[in-house]
């Protein structure tokens, strides 16, 4: 009786079988083993997507909250910057870069811009032209000097333009209208004229 149980199992596990049996178990293993891996691995195929983050820099914030929105991204802003070529309102710096890979769902931050940085100007009384043209310089202003023949000194700061006091975005043109001096008035050669 024991041979008979002996060779059931040895019939059972024939070569062929068992090949296909050993086949079988590798294969069910290296196939959880990949589906491990991709889970652990791979966030993607768990149902929340990566998407690359898009390109967000010089679009106004509504463009950016739809583009983001279609993407399943959020959006976080930050306390606006100046800067003189991105206009008022629209995204000068992101986070996450563009191109980045992120889970659906994840925030990008912005930095929108709040357009070219706006002064006052100052008040330059008692000031040479060159001491006002390095101060208004050193604020950021282009200097354009006008001279106008006036009865005060050569030099002398007659106007601003614009006015102290008033704002100007940085980057533009302060104009100082200056003193060329008085008038040079012309006196006629008058010697051997008698009254």
């Amino acid at each position: 009786g024991r041979r008979r149980s002996g060779e059931g199992v040895r019939s059972f596990f024939s070569e062929r079988r068992l090949l296909v049996w050993i086949l079988g178990v590798v294969l069910g293993a290296f196939v959880l083993g990949y589906l491990l891996t991709t889970v652990l691995f791979f966030p993607g195929f768990r149902g929340d997507p990566i998407v690359a983050v898009p390109d967000l820099r010089g679009m106004t914030e509504a463009e950016a909250l739809r583009v983001t929105g279609r993407l399943g991204l959020e959006v976080e802003r930050g306390d606006p910057l100046p800067n003189p070529r991105v206009p008022a309102g629209s995204v000068l710096l992101q986070y996450p870069l563009p191109g980045e890979e992120v889970a659906r769902g994840s925030a990008v931050q912005v930095t929108l811009s709040s357009g070219p940085e706006v002064r006052a100007i100052p008040q330059l009384d008692g000031m040479t032209v060159t001491e006002a043209r390095a101060h208004l310089e050193r604020l950021g202003w282009t200097v354009r000097v006008s001279e106008v023949q006036d009865m005060r000194a050569a030099g002398t700061i007659l106007e601003v333009r614009p006015a102290a006091g008033q704002t100007l975005a940085v980057g533009e043109t302060v104009e100082l209208v200056v003193s060329a001096g008085p008038p040079r008035v012309e006196v006629p050669e008058v010697t051997g004229f008698t009254t």
